[in-house]
């Protein structure tokens, strides 16, 4: 589209396979680009450029962006023209393994003005998941990032203030934040946890007002690093100035209780998987979450790692688990960078059955993804519960029972222990 006059509207369309974008924005206002589906376009799932006219009031929203070429979306300007893009909104897309990052501003400056970054989930990209330079009076707020390649927000050179909060961003390959200079930039309320390096680094010297604080780091403790928590790192940036208060549990509403246990028990345990013995790995939480991974003929990459989170006792009734039987235990599971092969997931029940009557089965949660509601709730959904097959007792008070590995891959799993009622 190209020297629009604006107030266009294009929804419910399927693009794929393009030659190079699945949609190209050169100008416009008051447009509307919604539900609709781009996959396996050549370079970017949308490219918005202001380089032949102004682009504002701009809404992308609701867009599932798949498994193309370049970046998911890329705004990008041309500052000699001294054409604006102005109250541009990215928000509720869907935008998983592209070959670029998820959500890409390029050499904005101050040209890029007002730019909303709301409720996307971002995950799976060989490139960082939101990359922002330049741009001024920029919000990202309630975004899912997760297990992108790179880092989960790159921030740089920065024309006007920003902030970011109320963010989710864990199981980045490269590190969660990165903080590289320029104007203002508030990082407040956010979850940051459970990525490879660090949760926030910081290049350069903060500008004034710049603040890292009331966040949540995966731990009550705080952050590893600058601060002395045992929580996902904070290199580069002086403690005492911009990180106090540090928040001992989730931000959110609704977090400290039952909504998402993930969150809720902040007790995370890391495996990273380094050299191993014929394709055989063996993550073992018997100890922290009755819990045992035991993963045959599989490929590992080099940063490959695994971590479990156990629900809380008191969570084992919440309506994740409704139509299943008893719950006697469950944990959440976080698998990367392991692929091809089998898993033996082992629970243990110990002396949860108590003589009671009841056959003991597995399962897993398959096909869901962890979504933050309008009222600051996490719940589960688009999936099913999996009753793992040929379920059977163990050596040590186990339930054991064998899935692929893919069952366990792309992003976070639950999985539970059911007594099942005597018919």
């Amino acid at each position: 589209m190209r020297k629009s006059g604006g107030n266009n509207v294009i929804e419910k369309n399927s693009i794929s396979d393009s030659v190079q974008y699945g949609l190209l924005v050169y100008s416009g206002n008051s447009d509307r680009f919604g539900s609709n589906r781009i996959a396996h376009s050549a370079s970017d799932g949308v490219y918005i450029d202001k380089s032949a006219g102004n682009v504002g009031n701009c809404l992308v929203t609701n867009n599932v962006i798949t498994d193309c070429g370049g970046n998911g979306i890329t705004v990008t300007t041309n500052v000699a023209t001294g054409n604006q893009i102005d109250d541009l909104v990215l928000s509720y897309n869907t935008i998983s393994d592209g070959a670029g990052s998820g959500i890409f501003v390029e050499d904005a400056g101050p040209t890029c003005d007002r730019l909303s970054i709301k409720f996307n989930k971002i995950a799976g990209n060989e490139g960082s998941g939101v990359r922002i330079n330049g741009t001024q009076n920029m919000s990202l707020w309630r975004n899912i990032i997760h297990d992108n390649e790179k880092v989960g927000l790159l921030i740089t050179n920065l024309a006007g203030q920003a902030s970011a909060r109320q963010n989710t961003i864990y199981a980045n390959q490269r590190g969660g934040v990165q903080y590289v200079g320029g104007n203002t930039f508030v990082l407040e309320e956010n979850s940051i946890f459970l990525n490879l390096g660090y949760a926030l680094s910081v290049s350069d010297v903060p500008a004034p007002g710049t603040s890292f604080a009331k966040n949540w780091w995966g731990s009550s403790t705080g952050p590893a690093g600058v601060y002395s928590g045992v929580g996902n790192a904070v290199l580069g940036v002086a403690a005492a100035n911009i990180l106090a208060p540090i928040l001992p549990a989730p931000p959110f509403a609704g977090l400290a209780d039952d909504a998402n246990p993930i969150l809720a028990v902040g007790n995370a345990q890391i495996s990273f998987i380094g050299s191993f013995s014929a394709g055989r790995v063996v993550v073992d939480r018997t100890d922290t979450a009755g819990l045992k991974l035991v993963f045959t003929n599989v490929s590992v990459r080099n940063n490959a790692w695994v971590a479990t989170v156990p629900f809380a006792t008191d969570a084992l009734n919440n309506r994740l688990f409704v139509g299943l039987g008893e719950v006697l235990a469950a944990s959440c599971v976080l698998v990367s960078g392991i692929q091809d092969g089998m898993v033996a997931i082992g629970f243990e029940y110990g002396d949860k059955l108590n003589g009671s009557d009841g056959k003991l089965n597995l399962y897993v949660y398959q096909g869901g993804e962890w979504r933050l509601n309008d009222s600051g709730e996490w719940i589960l959904e688009n999936g099913k519960w999996d009753l793992v097959p040929n379920c059977h007792f163990g050596t040590t008070y186990s339930v054991v029972g064998d899935v692929p590995v893919e069952s366990l891959t792309g992003g976070v799993k639950a999985i539970a222990l059911v007594r099942e009622q005597p018919e």
